[in-house]
């Protein structure tokens, strides 16, 4: 292989708390800290790219729901504490 692989630990703790279901997931994270999109990279287009540089892309139509998001992020910030 010719890229680094991060391993979750055994108990898949990161996976669930994030909702993973496949591999490879990115995620976009927001200025703000917010995750603003979660999905293949596959899936991340120049245009997408676009739209998020020039803050111009609907979070409301992405691929990700604000009750998903608010959960991925209270969970990251709880494990940081």
């Amino acid at each position: 292989m010719d890229y680094s692989v991060g391993i979750d630990v055994p108990e898949d703790e990161t996976r669930k708390a994030w909702k993973i279901k496949g591999v490879p997931t990115a995620f976009i994270i927001d200025r703000s800290g917010i995750i603003i999109w979660k999905g293949s990279p596959f899936n991340l287009t120049s245009i997408l790219l676009k739209e998020i540089i020039n803050e111009t892309f609907d979070t409301l139509s992405s691929n990700i729901l604000d009750s998903e998001i608010e959960k991925i992020h209270n969970s990251s910030i709880s494990k940081q504490t």
